[in-house]
């Protein structure tokens, strides 16, 4: 696969790789893509069920904790 990075739109750049995992601003693992053969990818979130499980398969051995806020429990905010 191509991993195309940029930096506000600026200086894009298109690497090869097998494997990505992106990092929030707190060095949070968030996202993963990873290639299983020439044309399967499987790709996961902080969202996703199994994706602590995915980060160890992969080698990165960071626990991130993930709060999930259902928006139906939240009071509106008045004007």
């Amino acid at each position: 696969m191509l991993v195309e990075v940029h930096d506000r739109l600026q200086g894009g750049m298109r690497v090869p790789a097998t494997r990505v995992v992106v990092y929030d601003n707190f060095d949070n693992p968030i996202c993963v893509v990873f290639q299983l053969t020439g044309s399967q990818y499987l790709a996961a979130h902080a969202g996703s069920r199994n994706f602590q499980e995915i980060l160890k398969m992969l080698g990165v051995n960071k626990t991130l904790i993930v709060d999930r806020i259902d928006p139906d429990d939240l009071t509106p905010l008045k004007a």
